[in-house]
């Protein structure tokens, strides 16, 4: 069973690779300048103190998919991508 498993889960693991090659070449995606190889275990494989939540925060900063007004903005949730203090209120803006 366990031959039956390595040689399905290694032909997703190509047919993904494959995929994602062919998805940043169209559309030039910004996970390509992230994502320079696929290993077989996720990044935090070796962490085994964090729980979802951190990984799910930590994977949408890096993303910048938070509740920014930048990314609402681009949602078409809010107005204006705009800071209080005049600035695009972004990840880095917040954090710097």
């Amino acid at each position: 069973m366990s031959d039956i498993w390595h040689a399905f889960s290694s032909n997703i693991y190509t047919m993904f690779r494959q995929s994602w090659t062919e998805s940043v070449r169209l559309k030039s995606q910004p996970f390509d300048s992230m994502f320079s190889s696929f290993p077989k275990k996720p990044w935090f494989y070796l962490i085994c103190h964090c729980d979802r939540r951190f990984i799910t925060t930590f994977i949408r900063l890096r993303s910048g998919h938070c509740l920014t007004k930048a990314f609402l903005n681009r949602m078409g949730m809010v107005d204006s991508p705009s800071c209080d203090c005049g600035s695009i209120q972004t990840i880095e803006h917040l954090l710097t």
